[in-house]
């Protein structure tokens, strides 16, 4: 018995997760790959000048903890990251606010790609090690779960 949610999870975040062009944060949202610019925004900050500055807060619409959590490991692990971090801004507002400081040998946004790679590549193996296990059979239907 497959469930649909695990089966179709890497997809959904490779369709608007990947990022295979540049991301650039100074270009117009159209500028940015299909579906991406509806959700990856900047989060203006008085002072914050995100042409030079290497320290960026990008808000993600429609996710959580979850990801939240992935992602600023995986960005955290980065060397050339100082600061990795995340907010939600309020329990009733589905978006998460992501602020990536860097050392300066690499942009936030490159950070935040790089991140996002991680989290698709994880998905991709997971799936993979979950369709080997049900194509040889390892596991088992209960058609009845007790309750």
């Amino acid at each position: 018995m497959q469930s649909k949610f695990l089966l179709n999870f890497p997809k959904k975040i490779f369709e608007y997760l990947t990022m295979s062009a540049a991301m650039d944060v100074d270009a117009p949202a159209t500028a940015l790959p299909a579906g991406i610019a509806q959700r990856i925004s900047l989060v203006a900050i008085e002072g914050e000048d995100v042409s030079t500055d290497n320290c960026v807060t990008f808000c993600i619409a429609r996710e959580d903890h979850t990801m939240g959590g992935i992602l600023r490991y995986l960005i955290a692990r980065n060397p050339n990251v100082t600061f990795c971090g995340y907010s939600v801004p309020h329990p009733s507002e589905d978006m998460i606010h992501f602020r990536i400081e860097t050392d300066g040998s690499i942009s936030p946004a490159d950070a935040l790609r790089a991140g996002l790679d991680g989290v698709i590549d994880i998905s991709d193996h997971m799936m993979d090690a979950l369709q080997a296990e049900l194509k040889d059979g390892h596991f088992e239907v209960d058609d009845e779960p007790e309750l």
